[in-house]
């Protein structure tokens, strides 16, 4: 088995928090900084977004404040 990343455990809360706040199936991605915890993404369907519509872009891109996607 492989170990567990740093924040294991906060990444798993946060996703499912935010999993759950959607109430919908999600996939929510998570990764390990030098800073704690970063949310990378999420979807609820396949084909990575791409038939995202403009306004739906422009709303998920409103979340983005850092380059690494923190707030």
């Amino acid at each position: 088995a492989l170990p567990k990343p740093p924040y294991f455990d906060a990444m798993l809360q946060m996703a499912s928090d935010a999993a759950g706040r959607l109430n919908i199936f999600v996939r929510v991605d998570m990764l390990a900084s030098d800073r704690g915890p970063v949310f990378g993404e999420f979807t609820s369907f396949p084909h990575a977004g791409q038939s995202l519509t403009p306004r739906g872009d422009i709303w998920l891109g409103s979340f983005w404040q850092t380059r690494d996607g923190g707030i």
